[in-house]
Order: C-alpha cells, then sequence, then structure tokens
C-alpha cells in the first residue's frame, strides 16, 4: 500500500492525532524526516479548498490549538503558507526562529515570503539580506529569484545604484539570479541587462 492510499484510508481525526502524537514525541526537535513526511500526509487528507468543512484552514487552525514546542510551531508554520494564511504563517515563522537557534536558509525563505505576502517588505528585507550570507546553493537564489526582485523593488534603502550587462560567448542566465541576490544583500540597485546567447560582439560593437 502506497502513502497516497494510506492516507485516503484513515480516518481525518485518526490521522490528527496520530500527526499530535508525533508532534509531542519530538518537541522542540525538528526532525524532518518525520516532520515532512506528516506535514505532506495531512496536505493530502485536508486539500486546500474554499468553503469546505475540513480543508487547509483547518489544518491550520488545528495546529495553532498544539501545545507550543518548536515542533509544532514549525507545523504550524508550513500549514498556515499551504492555507495562504499569510499573517499567521508570517507570526509562527517568527516564534519558531525565538525558539529554535538554526537559521535554515530554506526556512528562512519561507518566513520572508509569508512577510512579503502580508505586506511587510521591509521586514522580509531585513531578514533575508544576512540568510545570502554565505550565498546559498544555486537551486534556492533561482526559487527566490522573484521574490528577491520583488523586495529590491520596494526597498529605497540601497546604498548604490549599478546598471550590469551580461554578455558571453556563451549563455549566462545561471549568473543573473546570484548577481541580483547578492546585489540585494548589499544593498546595490541593480539593473541588469542579459545579452543574446552569441551575441557579445555584436553587443561591444552595438554599445
Amino acid at each position: 500500500m502506497t502513502d497516497s492510499e494510506t492516507v485516503l484510508n484513515t480516518e481525518p481525526t485518526d490521522l490528527l492525532m496520530s500527526a499530535a502524537r508525533t508532534v509531542a514525541q519530538l518537541g522542540d526537535g525538528i526532525d524532518l524526516s518525520k516532520l515532512d513526511p506528516l506535514i505532506n500526509n495531512l496536505q493530502k487528507a485536508f486539500p486546500r479548498t474554499s468553503g469546505a468543512e475540513q480543508d487547509s484552514s483547518y489544518l491550520a487552525r488545528w495546529a495553532g490549538e498544539l501545545p507550543e514546542t518548536g515542533a509544532s510551531v514549525y507545523l504550524r508554520a508550513r500549514l498556515s503558507s499551504d492555507a495562504g494564511d499569510w499573517e499567521s504563517a508570517a507570526t509562527a515563522w517568527n516564534r519558531f526562529f525565538q525558539l529554535h537557534q538554526g537559521r535554515d536558509q530554506g526556512w528562512v525563505l519561507q518566513q520572508v515570503r509569508a512577510l512579503a505576502e502580508c505586506g511587510r517588505t521591509a521586514e522580509a528585507s531585513l531578514s533575508l539580506r544576512p540568510a545570502l550570507t554565505p550565498p546559498p546553493k544555486y537551486s534556492l537564489l533561482a526559487r527566490a529569484e522573484r521574490l528577491i526582485q520583488r523586495l529590491s523593488d520596494a526597498d529605497d534603502r540601497y546604498l548604490r545604484e549599478a546598471r550590469v550587462a551580461f554578455l558571453g560567448p556563451s549563455t549566462t542566465a545561471l549568473l543573473v539570479p546570484v548577481f541580483r541576490a547578492l546585489a540585494f544583500r548589499d544593498r546595490v540597485k541593480a539593473t541588469t541587462y542579459s545579452g543574446l546567447y552569441g551575441s557579445m560582439d555584436f553587443e561591444i560593437l552595438d554599445s
């Protein structure tokens, strides 16, 4: 039996009781090998719908009633984000980082997204900048590219402006997310231009 079949054959109440026991056992420990599958199963059982009696919003409220531990607050932050309740998600992430010493860059990115969705862009920028030192993995930068650009556009407290063109004999597209993230981190308002593939000589002569 697959995980999906197990979820479909489990009563929601039983699933919630089992989840509550798992979270209670974890306490302040953040064991993603247990929490992430748990969250996936809960999301399958309580899909994000509108007007349903038991949907992802109900699930987020249930998580908010669990005794407060690092694991339960992490669960509440993730489920509130899934339900689109960004205020609750931002509050939960802020509380999570008060309880948990580590600042995993992926977790910070989720916190920043919640803050940005609430319109709290200044707070989001303040949280994201330290998380970009050292630079995170490229995959995370690629996922955060639009969010970083959104925060950069909303931030008028930069130290300098720069116009940068990316030209090369091969594609330079992979460099742009990295540069924009580091420029944002260092408070540089950067306007970028990426030349067409293989057009470096033409771009230089035409400039």
